[in-house]
């Protein structure tokens, strides 16, 4: 509501505002309301939030393996983030929950071996592949790094483990931190080349 004194209006008159300061008289646009979000807008957040929380930690290695032929976005990581959003988040009643088998933290062009095992014993990890396809191609060298990520959710928290092992090798093996060796995990494998300039898709193994 506006009110006249001495012939000068001071208040709201429709979407203006009339006011005075330091003996000037002045006049701005009323700030508009904004529609509470609608459950689109709500559930939108909601992954956002939830692909932020698992992606950011592991954005450098993202950055490093996403190869740029591979790109569904502007970077590396904006390509991981939007692929997360739109195919390993959920939300269900309760909150949001990640669907860890569908999450890529790289897209690349290096080989994958054709088996690929797991194994969690107490604080060890051992993971173990066949170095036999189209072995020592340009897409499959015997120097190509090995890289694996650990994922414990009840802390979400990741571990990149990575520069001891090569696919020559055919093995690594991992020590959990003591602190993380009661709790789940959801475990990915990559392939890099020794140069960095190439990389694997990555592979979920499961959750141990």
């Amino acid at each position: 509501m506006a009110t006249i004194y001495r012939g000068v209006i001071s208040g709201k008159v429709g979407d203006k505002i009339y006011y005075s300061y330091g003996g000037k008289n002045y006049v701005r646009k009323a700030p508009e309301r904004k529609a509470p979000p609608s459950e689109k807008q709500l559930r939108t957040q909601a992954k956002l939030v939830a692909t932020s929380d698992f992606l950011t930690s592991l954005r450098s290695l993202v950055e490093e393996v996403w190869e740029r032929r591979r790109y569904i976005k502007n970077t590396a990581f904006g390509s991981a983030f939007s692929h997360m959003m739109r195919n390993a988040v959920d939300i269900l009643s309760e909150g949001t929950s990640i669907r860890y088998q569908d999450v890529q933290l790289s897209r690349g062009s290096i080989y994958l071996p054709q088996r690929i095992s797991f194994l969690r014993e107490g604080y060890d990890v051992k993971v173990s592949w066949e170095n036999q396809y189209m072995r020592n191609t340009f897409y499959c060298r015997d120097e190509d790094e090995v890289i694996v990520v650990l994922h414990f959710p009840s802390d979400n928290a990741s571990i990149i483990c990575r520069g001891e092992a090569v696919r020559r090798d055919e093995v690594m093996t991992i020590s959990i931190p003591e602190v993380f060796a009661e709790d789940k995990l959801h475990a990915y494998f990559i392939f890099a080349s020794a140069d960095g300039q190439r990389s694997s898709d990555s592979v979920y193994l499961g959750d141990f």
